[in-house]
């Protein structure tokens, strides 16, 4: 790992509130010599790993904004206990905030990590680190008392670890409310639902039976849409919030007389909860068609986790990269298909994703592959951790997905998020997350139009550069986690 270090100063005035700090409890001033170390892995083509010029400049300029205040003043940290960690980490924002809106050149974009020191005195010091888009909520460090219009209860079934997208958005709200000074109490009901057995119903009841009455309850689509009695029961003595990340009866592989009953039930309890929140336009519209009043629907989008851009694989045959689990909705079959095709082209395809959820699909997944000759072109590398899923990003040249329907495309926003060219589908709210200079879309399902649009990114190399520099300004304008909870955050408020 490359490292380059710019060294700045300030001085501020500030009191603490708390036992824990004495005589800093009154004002006092403090003095700080700042380090910002800038990592990256590899080197531009200047041989640097960040324009130190700039860096010390956009350093300098955001010390300017603090330097000689009385932080008890600033608006900015009204309620905040100025210590040196909370500075360190805001310092650490102001300076990543200049990484992404390019202040520090190109450069900056390859960058890993940054690490931010603030040094007391010869003896003591206090430092911030993280990866670069790695925040997994907004760390905002407030004061609160919690009380009880601070008490969030969130209900989502099956295992909150779970490496979906509707998983990994509720995770990152979960913690940005509680950094928000929420006390979210988490309820995890039993994995059956959409197709809830009877004592995952009973354990339902039981739950929203528990809670206060005037409690305030988040309750995750893939259960709420499944319980639309217990739902109705609970809904004059509890404020309740549907989380939709899209219908229940858009999953692939249901028969016709699932699809009916679970939109009947879906509807029925988003139209007994106070509010509706979802995860994009897209999976609003299909509420309100379905009859759902929009004053009472408020849009969410995920945040996205702003990585360094992918240096690609460097090799003859691109890399195809599709992050997605294997359950019929993510079109997995279709994109194999596709590729059968295109055997006369150099290429290769990796498939991350979980391989345990739905394993009669993956069978077939597997049978397939053997059956058109892909066995040595296709790798199914299951469940990955986070470092090992950001390096297949990172060596990825392409992503791909062929997925049925999309609530909002979370790794489609990942793969931006990492100047990656996409093919994909147009599959619901994929066309408002990718935009069509980063990526070639067609529609679901369609194996030729896949075929040929995989067939012109792979013979072209032009145009998946001109793709990748479409995703790499499109990174640029994807929410981030600390927006999406603030704006949950309000959503909660609005109900209260």
């Amino acid at each position: 790992m490359y490292s380059v270090c710019v060294r700045d100063h300030f001085m501020i005035a500030h009191s603490f509130s708390g036992d824990v700090f004495g005589p800093a409890q009154n004002l006092h001033g403090a003095t700080y010599i700042v380090d910002v170390e800038f990592r990256g892995e590899t080197l531009d083509e200047d041989g640097i790993v960040v324009d130190i010029g700039r860096a010390g400049q956009a350093l300098h300029a955001e010390l300017e904004t603090l330097n000689y205040r009385n932080l008890d003043e600033e608006a900015a940290f009204t309620e905040k206990n100025t210590t040196t960690e909370v500075l360190a980490f805001e310092i650490f924002e102001r300076m990543a905030a200049r990484i992404r809106d390019g202040s520090l050149g190109a450069a900056a974009t390859r960058l890993h990590s940054l690490r931010v020191t603030l040094h007391e005195s010869h003896v003591a010091w206090a430092a911030y680190e993280a990866r670069l888009g790695r925040l997994r909520g907004p760390p905002r460090y407030v004061r609160s008392e919690l009380s009880a219009d601070r008490t969030l209860h969130f209900v989502l079934p099956g295992d909150p670890a779970t490496l979906t997208g509707g998983y990994i958005y509720d995770r990152n709200i979960i913690g940005g409310l509680r950094a928000l000074g929420w006390d979210v109490r988490l309820h995890v009901l039993d994995s059956s639902f959409p197709f809830p057995t009877e004592t995952a119903i009973r354990a339902a009841e039981e739950c929203l039976a528990d809670i206060a009455t005037n409690g305030l309850a988040v309750i995750d689509g893939l259960a709420l849409g499944a319980m639309p009695k217990i739902v109705a029961r609970h809904a004059e003595r509890l404020t309740l919030v549907g989380l939709v990340h899209h219908p229940l009866a858009d999953e692939t592989g249901l028969d016709a007389r699932q699809r009916r009953e679970l939109a009947e039930s879906e509807t029925g309890a988003l139209q007994a909860v106070r509010r509706v929140i979802v995860t994009s336009t897209w999976t609003r519209q299909q509420l309100i068609d379905d009859g759902i009043s929009e004053n009472r629907i408020g849009v969410v989008e995920p945040g996205a986790e702003l990585a360094s851009i992918a240096r690609g694989s460097g090799r003859a045959d691109p890399t195809l990269l599709c992050v997605a689990t294997l359950t019929p909705r993510k079109g997995h079959a279709v994109l194999l298909d596709a590729l059968a095709r295109l055997l006369d082209r150099p290429w290769r395809l990796d498939c991350v994703g979980s391989l345990e959820r739905d394993t009669a699909t993956v069978e077939q997944l597997r049978a397939q592959i053997e059956r058109t000759g892909l066995a040595d072109r296709v790798r199914l590398l299951g469940e990955l951790t986070d470092e090992a899923l950001d390096e297949c990003y990172a060596s990825a040249d392409l992503f791909v997905l062929a997925s049925y329907v999309e609530g909002y495309g979370m790794a489609h926003a990942e793969a931006l998020a990492r100047g990656l060219a996409i093919v994909a589908t147009a599959a619901g709210a994929v066309p408002h997350t990718v935009p069509s200079t980063a990526g070639l879309l067609v529609a679901p399902g369609n194996v030729e139009a896949l075929t040929t649009a995989l067939a012109r990114v792979l013979d072209d190399a032009a145009l998946r550069e001109t793709l990748a520099h479409g995703a790499r300004a499109a990174r640029e304008r994807l929410p981030i986690w600390q927006q999406a909870c603030a704006q949950f955050d309000a959503q909660l408020r609005a109900v209260r």
